[in-house]
């Protein structure tokens, strides 16, 4: 393997270059993203437009981009509206790294302006105010449509519980509030030709297959005793044990459904999840549970369950502590992890939230907008971050940060160009937290590239 060593004036010389070019690339286009096997995507994300960007510069393509990219990729998803401004600044701060390196700068500079930065925020920064939300709204929303759907989501749901988004074929926009935990896995088709809606559901969580009637008997004996309805959730189920509960089902004998749940990478926890909603203990086939005697000493019984074309969604008033727990458990583990496995976390995570506000964003709406889920999706990660961090109005925060006392002229320049690029949002609110993360990445990452004396690239040709 064949190994080219870049020095730093090279380095430095590409980031300017490249810095320029990538700050000046038109970003209010938008573009659109084409795959083989999904729907065309419209999208104005000046994250996905950098991801499209190239460029001759082979520095730039294999080092200084991606760890632009990359930065701003993780504060997006930790810090909801600060991803656009990380790319922003850290293109603007790229293209004079090399004057900075050419008049020996202090190499605490970045901490030096960082604190500053972080002084103006605790000196301007406050609670957010309905004032503020507006104020956000109408920054980030021009389509007045979308404002008034927004408005009164937020209005119905005060923040307390999650909002989400999703395109609809209906021509109609409308909103509408989901109890309950819901999971998008189906029955097979055969057992539900209409949506099935029951209560005081009994319920049995196998994490393995079910070969023989008999392993499931206790269970069929209680529900037709009882006149009560079931699902019976497992990894895999013999013909034979569906054709029992199929034909049983078309005598109305038993309302039994079964979810057979391979082991697809998706779907590797959700039995586990399944069954702290029901309060149902997870019967092992591997670690050596017998079936039959598990399923003799008793099964969960959940409130009850809506089966139809978007999953399943399970009630159970008695679990919510335990849903809360597991919950508070994956956040956990999600931020111990690399952000390459966030989004498995966070879908989990949506599964367990036990209401929340959907708005379905109807034809009427994206026929006329092709970015309209794309706004609404990005306005409430931004809003997310805005509640829970407080809010920074920009004026207040310019003129604060830059009144305090500069220990030499390239801690001002820097200051300003920090200025100048947060200026050129258009932002007049930002998040605390969006704020902070943005001008600290961009901070730190430009401190790297300024420190790098050599670079290793391998050599392609």
């Amino acid at each position: 393997m064949n190994v080219k060593i870049v020095k730093k004036d090279k380095i430095l010389r590409s980031a300017r270059k490249s810095g320029l070019t990538f700050s000046d690339m038109s970003f209010d286009e938008n573009i659109v993203l084409l795959s083989n096997n999904e729907p065309y995507y419209v999208t104005q994300s000046n994250i996905q437009k950098a991801i499209s960007f190239t460029s001759k510069d082979e520095i730039f393509e294999r080092f200084l981009k991606p760890s632009i990219v990359l930065e701003s990729i993780e504060n997006e998803i930790s810090y909801g509206g600060s991803g656009d401004i990380t790319l922003k600044l850290s293109c603007n701060l790229l293209s004079s790294l090399k004057k900075y390196s050419a008049q020996n700068y202090d190499r605490d500079i970045f901490k030096k302006i960082e604190s500053n930065i972080i002084s103006s925020i605790r000196s301007v920064g406050r609670s957010t105010y309905r004032k503020d939300f507006y104020k956000f709204l109408n920054q980030e929303i021009s389509n007045q449509r979308i404002r008034e759907i927004l408005k009164y989501a937020i209005s119905y749901s005060g923040i307390r519980f999650p909002i989400v988004c999703e395109k609809i074929l209906k021509k109609e926009t409308y909103i509408d509030v989901q109890d309950g935990y819901g999971f998008k896995i189906f029955p097979n088709e055969s057992f539900l030709q209409k949506p099935w809606d029951k209560k005081d559901v009994a319920i049995v969580v196998v994490d393995g297959a079910i070969i023989e009637v008999s392993e499931i008997h206790h269970m069929l004996e209680f529900c037709n005793s009882n006149k009560i309805p079931g699902i019976i959730f497992c990894r895999e189920m013999s013909p034979d044990v569906l054709n029992t509960l199929y034909v049983n089902k078309g005598r109305g004998t038993l309302d039994v459904i079964p979810f057979e749940i391979p082991i697809v990478e998706d779907n590797l926890n959700i039995l586990k999840d399944i069954s702290i909603v029901a309060g149902a203990d997870i019967i092992s086939i591997e670690k050596g549970d017998v079936l039959s005697a598990s399923i003799r000493r008793g099964f969960a019984q959940v409130d009850s369950v809506v089966i139809d074309k978007s999953g399943i969604n399970i009630k159970n008033k008695n679990t919510s502590k335990d849903i809360e727990s597991h919950v508070s458990f994956l956040k956990n583990k999600k931020n111990s992890l690399d952000v390459e496995v966030h989004k498995y976390y966070d879908s989990r995570i949506k599964s367990l939230t036990g209401k929340k506000i959907k708005i379905n964003i109807g034809l009427e709406d994206t026929e006329g907008d092709a970015i309209a889920i794309e706004k609404i999706d990005s306005f409430l990660r931004s809003l997310s971050c805005l509640v829970s961090t407080g809010s920074v109005d920009m004026d207040l925060f310019y003129r604060d940060f830059m009144s305090r006392d500069f220990s030499n002229l390239i801690e001002k320049e820097i200051s300003k160009k920090i200025v100048e690029s947060l200026k050129s949002t258009g932002k007049k609110v930002i998040s605390s937290g969006a704020l902070f993360n943005a001008t600290k990445k961009s901070l730190s990452l430009a401190s790297s590239i300024l420190s790098t004396e050599i670079l290793l690239l391998e050599d392609r040709k």
